[in-house]
């Protein structure tokens, strides 16, 4: 009997690791997604990555109205009992537990968080050419104007709703608002790829790419460590190896994963992660056969 329950697990786990590495990807059509926004992040029962509490550090990272990609509503953690909802954001995974009634546990106000369906991605660069012309607003839906962007900011258009953008101000501290650009091109125009890519990806923005070939290695090495103790066996563990030459990050599976499609899911969810990590960049991420390389986006204007 035990060496049959062997067999079986050396046939299903290597497959359930793969799963559960890759579990997420999300079922919207490309180009759109589901956003949460959470007015105050730390009234919330929230687990970073790997299903714990976060750090302070970590919870930093959890700025006010911070846009909460969902990439899966209906999770259930590692202890086969808890719900949560499966969310991104700038590159890494949260999750945002739920009672037993589907809603966000926590000591958030009511109206303190909003689920908005459907939106349209953008993650564009926009430049603010004017001042005290365009208005923005604070909140988890449109509302009362707080104040006007300022003369040669810099702001990230995350997605659209409806007919307005939810934007990011790369101000201190952080500020997620929302604006209308309702006269196209008279206050603002499109920061092209020539205009703002530099000599180097930035060193903070290096770092959380590698730091994501990092955490898969670790996940990896959880799994099959465990899935060897298991059935006895010495399944090698897929490692991420990365090269960095300037403007290009070059990351790739050890043999036998590279050049195959063993770690096709797997590979696509660290791709989907590594774009949100780039979000209103010049840069693109492709992935095929265990090889993923983010490089500047091809030149859009001259």
């Amino acid at each position: 009997m035990f060496a049959r329950k062997k067999r079986l697990a050396s046939v299903i786990f290597p497959w359930i690791c793969i799963a559960l590495i890759a579990r997420g990807t999300p079922a919207f059509s490309q180009g759109t997604a589901d956003y949460l926004i959470v007015d105050k992040p730390e009234k919330y029962t929230v687990l970073n990555q790997f299903q714990q509490p976060p750090s302070e550090p970590e919870r930093n990272e959890l700025a006010p109205y911070s846009p909460m990609q969902i990439i899966d509503a209906e999770e259930t953690l590692g202890d086969q009992v808890t719900k949560a909802v499966r969310c991104e954001l700038n590159g890494k995974t949260w999750f945002l537990q739920k009672d037993d009634a589907g809603k966000l546990l926590g000591t958030g106000a009511k109206n303190g968080c909003a689920l908005l369906k459907g939106c349209t991605i953008v993650n564009d660069t926009v430049f603010i050419t004017h001042a005290n012309e365009l208005q923005f607003y604070i909140g988890v839906k449109p509302g009362a104007q707080k104040g006007f962007l300022n003369k040669a900011e810099r702001i990230v258009r995350v997605f659209k709703y409806g007919n307005t953008w939810y934007v990011f101000r790369g101000i201190r501290p952080a500020q997620y608002c929302w604006c209308s650009f309702t006269i196209a091109g008279s206050y603002h125009k499109s920061i092209t790829v020539r205009q703002e890519a530099d000599t180097a990806i930035a060193l903070d923005v290096e770092g959380k790419i590698i730091d994501r070939f990092r955490n898969a290695n670790i996940a990896y090495q959880q799994y099959f460590d465990h899935f060897n103790s298991v059935t006895g066996q010495s399944k090698k563990i897929p490692v991420w190896q990365y090269s960095v030459q300037s403007k290009t990050i070059h990351g790739f599976l050890n043999a036998p994963y590279r050049n195959t499609s063993l770690l096709e899911e797997s590979t696509r969810y660290i791709t989907r992660d590594l774009e949100n990590v780039l979000m209103g960049k010049p840069y693109v991420v492709r992935s095929e056969n265990g090889d993923i390389t983010i490089s500047p986006k091809p030149e859009t204007a001259k």
